[in-house]
């Protein structure tokens, strides 16, 4: 299984900005988690847009959902607000549904969007703080 994978994350005034590209799978989508966690901490924010350039096929609903599970304590534990770009993407929009829906259940705001403008507004509408420890 091919992991290609790069990721960019650039800090904006009000949120962090993060393009990935590579392989669609599920090595690069912990990859990915584990990178927004810690750019999160280092930049003391927790909005975070997503454009995604991954290619390939859907995940399966159960990877999706062991996903979830497995980052949703850390997403929680700083409030992450995720507004997630889906670049010319064809993946299966049901699956991307239950992951959004799945992670609302758990307590993380998570909303696809098709276009960036789109995802930067609604990010930016609702801004909060990453809490103090």
């Amino acid at each position: 299984m091919s992991t290609d994978y790069t990721i960019e994350i650039t800090p904006q005034e009000q949120y962090l900005h993060v393009t990935v590209q590579g392989v669609y799978n599920l090595t690069n989508l912990k990859r990915l988690l584990t990178d927004i966690y810690a750019a999160c901490i280092d930049n003391n924010m927790n909005s975070v847009l997503v454009e995604d350039h991954l290619t390939g096929a859907s995940l399966d609903i159960f990877e999706l959902f062991d996903l979830i599970i497995l980052y949703s304590r850390k997403a929680l534990s700083l409030r992450v607000k995720f507004a997630y770009v889906d670049i010319g993407s064809k993946r299966n929009k049901t699956v991307k549904a239950f992951a959004e829906q799945f992670s609302h259940i758990k307590g993380i705001e998570v909303k696809t969007f098709s276009k960036i403008e789109e995802a930067e507004q609604w990010l930016i509408t609702s801004m909060r703080n990453v809490p103090q420890e």
